[in-house]
């Protein structure tokens, strides 16, 4: 007996899965990666703010200890887990991808999807590596200057 054949509609059903989870897994990705590029973001002004402000007032003295637990719960294993293991799974799923579609004969619409996945892999790396690695410049900028402020004072 022959083992059963894959039909298009097959390989286009399995894709189209995996390409509607990494699509779905990558969106909230996305919107987890955009907030901390955002509060990094403000809690470097929020620093700024803190310790330019005139004299030891208990205001400033209270927001720059806000800064430092802010920093503190930012610069975490569970926030860099946050964003490898989503990152992993949406490369996962697009391997996968091309891994069904290379074992199906190749027509224009295999190929089309195809380089789809490839331009989405690429997009999606290009972007998560520039936010990931602004996020974390932030940090260190952060973490740097509230160091220099402590050796400072």
């Amino acid at each position: 007996m022959s083992p059963p054949t894959t039909s298009p509609g097959d390989v286009l059903s399995a894709v189209g899965i995996l390409l509607s989870l990494a699509s779905l897994i990558g969106t909230f990705f996305y919107i987890r990666l955009g907030d901390l590029v955002r509060d990094t973001e403000a809690l470097k002004t929020r620093w700024r703010l803190y310790k330019s402000e005139p004299g030891d007032s208990d205001s400033a003295r209270v927001g720059r200890n806000e800064c430092r637990a802010t920093l503190d719960g930012m610069q975490n294993p569970s926030s860099v887990l946050l964003i490898v293991i989503p990152s992993l799974s949406v490369v996962v799923m697009l391997a996968a991808s091309m891994i069904i579609l290379s074992i199906t004969p190749w027509t224009q619409l295999t190929r089309a999807l195809g380089i789809t996945v490839v331009v989405f892999l690429v997009v999606f790396c290009t972007l998560t590596s520039m936010l990931y690695s602004t996020a974390m410049k932030n940090l260190t900028t952060i973490r740097a200057a509230v160091k220099e402020y402590d050796t400072n004072k």
